[in-house]
Formats: C-alpha cells, structure tokens, sequence
C-alpha cells in the first residue's frame, strides 16, 4: 500500500497488519504502485523506485528524464509506463532502467491515471479527459464522447470495459474501447 507522506506498507496476512517498507525511498509520498512479475515499482513525488526484494530496499530508476512526480503506473506485457504531473508518459522496456518520453497527440501533459486493455494504452489527464495509444504509447488520441468531466483521477478495467472515475461527475464505462 502506498501512502502521502507515510511511503510504501507491506501486508503479509491479507491486510491484518502492515509493515513499513521504505529503505532506499528518498520520498514518502506514493501516489501509484504496479508490479511487473516479481518486481514492485512505485511512483512518488520525485520519480519512479524499483524493488525486486518485496518492498524490502529500493532504487531510483528515472534516467532519460528529469525528475517528476509520478502519478501513475501501470505495465503492459514486459513494458513500463509511467504517467507524470506536467510530463506526459513515459515508457521502458528495460524494467525502469531507462525511459523514453511518449507523448505525440497528448494535449494535455498532466497524466494522473493509466491503465491497459488488450493492446491498447489509456491516459486519464487534468482537464482533458482521456486518450487512447494502440501503438505502445507512440500516437494518442482524445477518447472522450459522453464524458461530462475532463478531470481523470481513475482509470481501471475489468474484463473488456474500462471505467473512469472523475472529478464531480462520478463513474463512466465504455465498452467499445474508450469510443464510447
């Protein structure tokens, strides 16, 4: 679990009791955490940190940009992406070793949600709404017919719908690939 201002908390019995993890964490705050097979990466307020130990120590890996709070996370097959307040995405393929900026077609640079359906990449933004990239990234385009918030704290699919949580409005579901 991921905190403001505590760092990151590890659950060994389901949530019954939590121990701090954060050796290594020059942060506290921890705005999104995901996994890529046995590897924890966390965003914080000043770039993404790796452990491959369960939480027990951590490394920053944020080389090819500068440092950005990282707001959200989330893993494609073997591919890292990392949503950033005032950066766009950025995306690895080396497990956070080394990132490149994605961002053709992101109007909007403060991504604060990201999520994965099939092949397809969606970025949840302040004040623009969503965008879709069926290219890893590559190009985006705004995906945001019968959205009445452009605010996108939340993303998340289950199955084949994708569901945004925004700002005031409440919750939307698409079940045609964000068209919808």
């Amino acid at each position: 679990m991921g905190t403001y201002g505590g760092g990151v908390f590890r659950s060994t019995n389901n949530g019954g009791n939590w121990t701090e993890v954060n050796k290594g964490l020059t942060y506290q705050n921890v705005y999104a955490l995901t996994v890529n097979e046995t590897t924890i990466f966390a965003g914080i307020g000043g770039g993404v940190f790796r452990s491959s130990d369960n939480g027990e120590n951590w490394t920053e890996v944020n080389k090819g940009w500068t440092r950005q709070d990282v707001y959200a996370l989330t893993v494609s097959g073997t591919t890292l992406y990392a949503g950033t307040g005032g950066g766009g995405v950025f995306r690895s393929t080396d497990n956070g070793e080394h990132w490149i900026e994605v961002n053709t077609g992101l109007k909007n640079l403060h991504v604060v949600s990201l999520t994965v359906i099939g092949t397809m990449l969606f970025a949840g933004t302040y004040g623009d709404g969503v965008f879709r990239s069926t290219d890893n990234g590559g190009n985006w385009t705004k995906v945001n017919t019968g959205l009445t918030s452009q605010d996108i704290p939340s993303l998340m699919v289950s199955g084949t719908t994708i569901f945004a949580g925004t700002y005031g409005d409440g919750i939307f579901r698409s079940t045609d690939n964000g068209e919808n």
